[in-house]
């Protein structure tokens, strides 16, 4: 009768500790949910706080009144910075001149640069680009020879 008492006192307390250990990680799940949710909160606006940083920088330039201009912001939460991307495309006579720079909205410090020209019946992908060049991180400054390899290296800040 003794070890019967016994093994049910052990059976009660570990029954008790498995409780108790199962609470704690529903507590700990529920916190590390809270934390996650903040931190997609604190993403979320950054985010925002970059593109209104970057739309003002647009607007000072005058570019809002282009049809042919567009802007994106984009905070890289790997490198802690908002970074823009502004694109031009401009015609006189029948050339169309084409641009798109990546910046530190913070610092105005170019870290990408791309501009070409076409002609009428020309398609951009057609042209050697007069300036490629993208400085990836950490300061490596790159050439690249088109507007495809531009946009792909550049994912490295707006992405």
């Amino acid at each position: 009768m003794k070890s019967l008492v016994t093994l049910f006192v052990i059976a009660l307390m570990v029954a008790i500790l498995f409780w108790q250990y199962r609470v704690s990680v529903i507590a700990l799940e529920k916190h590390k949910q809270l934390v996650q949710d903040h931190s997609v909160i604190e993403g979320m606006e950054k985010q925002h706080q970059c593109a209104e940083q970057v739309f003002a920088i647009f607007r000072q330039r005058g570019l809002q009144f282009q049809k042919s201009a567009a802007w994106k912001g984009h905070y890289n939460p790997s490198l802690g910075k908002c970074y823009a991307q502004i694109e031009t495309n401009t015609l006189t006579l029948d050339i169309t001149w084409h641009g798109v720079s990546v910046f530190d909205a913070a610092t105005n410090i170019e870290v990408g640069g791309y501009s070409s020209r076409t002609s009428p019946g020309q398609k951009e992908s057609e042209v050697t680009p007069f300036t490629c060049e993208v400085t990836l991180p950490p300061d490596a400054r790159t050439t690249c020879s088109s507007r495809a390899e531009f946009m792909e290296m550049i994912k490295a800040y707006m992405q």
